[in-house]
């Protein structure tokens, strides 16, 4: 009697397929800069698909303070006030944000002079900010006196597992 085996091969690793993946991401409560994948906005926000169409940074001179903002509205002017604003802010407070990497890995760990806060229309008009610990990683890539570019990606540890990732360039407003 003769026995013979056939095979493929090892079987490929499905989980080694999916790690380093950049175009896919899902809510983590750990966060690497090597985590922040590669593609235009993407996120779900108190458990809704976000759609932000405009983005900006902006210096604030008097108080030192970076913001970067995503929001559901376009000013009527570059760099301009936005009424009842509604999106993300990643707020520096009194220093800079400045080419390289900032990474807060988990939600207890020191914020690094950042505020992370998402806010959204609780209905009726009445805006909502949210008050959830946050971690993140973002790069900056470039940052000149008129653009910045880089990729960051923010999670929230709220009840909806919020999250937001982005590749981005956006204007620098000086104020």
């Amino acid at each position: 009697m003769v026995f013979v085996l056939y095979g493929c091969g090892k079987k490929p690793d499905v989980q080694n397929q999916s790690a380093g993946n950049k175009m896919q991401f899902s809510w983590n409560q750990e966060l690497s800069v090597n985590d922040i994948p590669d593609f235009p906005l993407k996120g779900i926000i108190d458990g809704k698909e976000i759609n932000y169409p405009y983005l900006n940074f902006e210096k604030w001179h008097g108080s030192n303070d970076n913001v970067l903002r995503f929001s559901t509205q376009k000013p009527e002017q570059p760099c301009g006030f936005i009424q009842n604003f509604q999106g993300i802010e990643i707020i520096r407070k009194g220093n800079t944000i400045e080419l390289g990497v900032y990474e807060k890995k988990h939600f207890s760990d020191d914020n690094m002079g950042y505020k992370v806060s998402y806010i959204t229309d609780a209905g009726g008009g009445n805006l909502t900010k949210s008050t959830s610990d946050w971690n993140f990683a973002m790069k900056i890539d470039s940052l000149n006196w008129k653009t910045i570019s880089g990729k960051v990606v923010v999670c929230f540890n709220d009840v909806t597992k919020s999250w937001v990732a982005v590749r981005f360039s956006a204007a620098v407003c000086n104020n």
